[in-house]
């Protein structure tokens, strides 16, 4: 009986001692715990979320990264953006797609640049120096949020109903001609696109072969021709970085480089 009663205080002491461990070490657990919640209550006091910019502080040995999305998203708020955007922005952007792209495009010097690359006086040759200059204007409006991605919707937008615009103008078509030949088209635009987006982030060796296969048609044989579109690429690209997308967006006016200086 003295037996069995040492031996059930014996397990009674392990497993208390056992609890006491496991409790010590939850509550070192819980103390870190609160230490860090303290250092983000406090920072989270400190820092300024109207200002939106990328910071990585440092507080009591933890690093805290904050970066732009900020969640700061209410139901009331969401709602009040949906209609803001689908009610007012939408139409504010769509006409300022139209002008960009008529301010871009109406006044390029479409017979210049034919001349100057050796280029057929026809409608695709009109076509390929527009979808060339609205990929410049993508690339720029890419970097502007939610306003430069609407934007650049727009532009694109604009481009397909000139260019359908101008199909009609040419002749007498059908109108199962016409929507065949504007998809063609359009596996064209975004044959390019790719394309040009490769060379822009490559090197100029890229560059040069999206530009012989596209816009010079495969058939140019002087490199001099590609040295001189790349250049006028690089420094139009160039320009456009150095506008911000804000007043790219609410001027809807873009000054080309001019390719004889090329």
């Amino acid at each position: 009986m003295y037996k069995i009663q040492l031996m059930s205080l014996a397990r009674f002491a392990s497993v208390m001692s056992m609890t006491i461990r496991n409790s010590s070490t939850l509550c070192a657990i819980v103390n870190k715990s609160c230490v860090f919640n303290n250092a983000s209550s406090q920072f989270v006091k400190n820092y300024d979320f109207k200002q939106r910019i990328h910071t990585t502080p440092t507080i009591n040995g933890y690093k805290v990264v904050i970066s732009d999305s900020v969640p700061n998203y209410t139901y009331l708020s969401g709602v009040r953006q949906f209609f803001r955007y689908h009610c007012f922005l939408k139409y504010i952007y769509r006409g300022r797609g139209s002008l960009l792209y008529t301010y871009a495009c109406d006044h390029l010097d479409y017979i210049g640049i034919m001349k100057n690359f050796k280029m057929a006086d026809t409608y695709f040759s009109w076509f390929l120096i527009t979808e060339l200059h609205v990929w410049m204007l993508m690339v720029r409006l890419e970097a502007g949020n939610k306003a430069g991605v609407d934007m650049r919707k727009n532009v694109v937008t604009a481009m397909w109903k000139d260019a359908e615009m101008r199909k009609k103008k040419l002749g007498n078509f059908r109108g199962n001609d016409i929507s065949k030949q504007m998809e063609e088209l359009g596996h064209q635009f975004n044959a390019a696109i790719v394309g040009y987006d490769e060379g822009l982030l490559s090197d100029d060796q890229t560059l040069a072969g999206a530009i012989w296969r596209t816009f010079l048609e495969m058939k140019c044989d002087d490199p001099k021709l590609m040295e001189k579109m790349i250049i006028y690429i690089r420094k139009n690209i160039q320009m456009l970085d150095n506008i911000p997308v804000l007043s790219l967006i609410n001027s809807a006016k873009v000054t080309w480089i001019d390719h004889r200086t090329c």
